[in-house]
């Protein structure tokens, strides 16, 4: 029950009520289930992400990604690893946390989750100036997301596309994205 309310609480934003739900729902939840524990440790790691704890954001995404490693639970293990690597971003341990996102792209194929790894990996490109792998990280990131329609991500990616447009300068060598050739 209490892995359920923390999961409405993540969804409807309330991340106090995240952070206590999911604190007692671990306290609960046996150490044999580790699907369970993983999804718990993810969304205390995300709600404490989202509230500028960062030192225990990484203890709960190093747990969930532990925990969803063990038990094969695909999608926390790709979200602790994105958000780890978000942690690191914000330390300014920009290369640590380029690792964590490659980690994530290299282990997860196409899923719509990784728009987020892709977008930053771009946003790291763009600040080193690594113009071509920023372009094709923001295509990869806008291909992945017409899976998951994450507009905040989408948002970004566009915003970022217009930056790095901007920074082309010779506007006749850059082609704006228009979606997948495939399919």
């Amino acid at each position: 029950m209490l892995t359920a309310q923390s999961n409405l609480a993540r969804t409807r934003g309330d991340l106090p009520r995240t952070i206590d739900l999911s604190r007692r729902a671990l306290e609960c939840v046996p150490e044999s289930d580790l699907i369970d524990h993983s999804l718990l440790a993810l969304n205390l790691g995300l709600a404490y992400w989202h509230t500028g704890q960062n030192d225990a954001a990484e203890k709960a995404l190093s747990d969930a990604q532990q925990t969803a490693q063990a038990c094969g639970n695909a999608y926390a293990l790709l979200t602790a690893i994105i958000f780890l690597g978000r942690v690191q971003a914000v330390r300014g341990e920009l290369r640590q946390a380029a690792g964590f996102y490659r980690t994530a792209v290299q282990k997860g194929g196409q899923v719509p989750i990784l728009a987020i790894a892709h977008h930053d990996l771009a946003a790291l490109y763009y600040e080193w100036n690594k113009l071509e792998a920023c372009r094709v990280e923001l295509e990869l990131a806008l291909d992945l997301n017409r899976y998951g329609g994450n507009a905040e991500i989408q948002a970004a990616t566009y915003l970022l596309q217009a930056r790095l447009e901007c920074a082309c300068k010779d506007s006749r060598r850059w082609k704006p994205y228009s979606g997948s050739s495939a399919g």
